[in-house]
């Protein structure tokens, strides 16, 4: 049975054997040994996280099978070690939340490690306001990210000082968060007016959903009002949709049933 914790810098020594252990015998699947080796100069451990209480450890057994952690900062990757490191705090709003130094024990392969240090990243990054994650995936991580919904931004290179470049991927995912204290924020005169402000919305990074009579057919909803669409998002969005509505409104966007939102 799985069970997780934050981890501690006491445990430092344990955390880089495990890690170790997973880039050479993970990683170590993927690419050739000159690049296992070439990958210790981005991956490790940025004790930041732990300091910032966002890095957790799992186990399993009374051993450690597991530890992976989520950043506020700008870093998006790579250790203490590593060059490039940028401790701004990320603006949740605008922003996405990193999700860091992901590694499963090979003792403890195909078990839900991974998977469970992704939810819990996302659940705590969702409380602190983030709508989105965002990574940087190796070979041996991307399956499982793809598999927990993220999708891939770009491929690249990764330079190192051995001479030799490593692939990896920038991958993101947007977080789903169950709407809650709904808000109408926009009474539309139909669906595609409605659907119009959701994207203007969406492009913002705040999620709504729509509640109408004419989406009766597909979704079983009322409204008072023949063929009006509200557009509703969570109280914690409200603030800034009226901001950016109002906007829209003075003439900054268009927002008419003949055009799409545009600036």
């Amino acid at each position: 049975m799985l069970s997780h914790r934050l981890a501690t810098s006491a445990e430092l020594p344990e955390l880089k054997a495990l890690m170790d252990a997973s880039i050479r015998a993970l990683v170590g699947a993927y690419l050739d040994p000159a690049r296992v080796e070439a990958s210790f100069d981005f991956m490790g451990l940025d004790t930041q996280l732990i300091e910032d209480g966002t890095y957790f450890v799992v186990e399993c057994e009374n051993r450690l099978a597991g530890c992976g952690g989520w950043g506020r900062r700008a870093t998006l990757f790579g250790g203490d070690h590593t060059r490039g490191r940028d401790a701004r705090l990320l603006d949740p709003a605008t922003e996405p939340a990193r999700v860091r130094a992901m590694y499963t024990h090979p003792d403890f392969v195909r078990r839900g490690v991974g998977r469970l240090v992704l939810s819990l990243c996302e659940a705590a990054a969702a409380r602190e306001g983030f709508r989105s994650l965002e990574l940087v995936a190796t070979v041996a991580g991307e399956p499982l990210y793809l598999a927990c919904g993220f999708t891939i931004i770009e491929r690249i290179d990764l330079p190192t000082t051995k001479g030799l470049t490593v692939p990896g991927a920038r991958m993101s995912k947007r977080i789903e968060v169950p709407m809650q204290d709904e808000i109408c924020v926009f009474r539309a005169s139909g669906e595609m007016q409605a659907q119009q402000i959701q994207g203007f919305l969406a492009g913002s990074g705040i999620a709504s959903e729509l509640r109408g009579e004419s989406l009766r057919k597909t979704h079983g909803l009322t409204i008072d009002g023949l063929g009006m669409v509200e557009v509703v998002v969570s109280s914690a969005d409200e603030e800034q949709a009226r901001a950016l509505l109002a906007s829209a409104e003075n003439g900054a966007f268009r927002l008419d049933e003949d055009a799409p939102v545009q600036e």
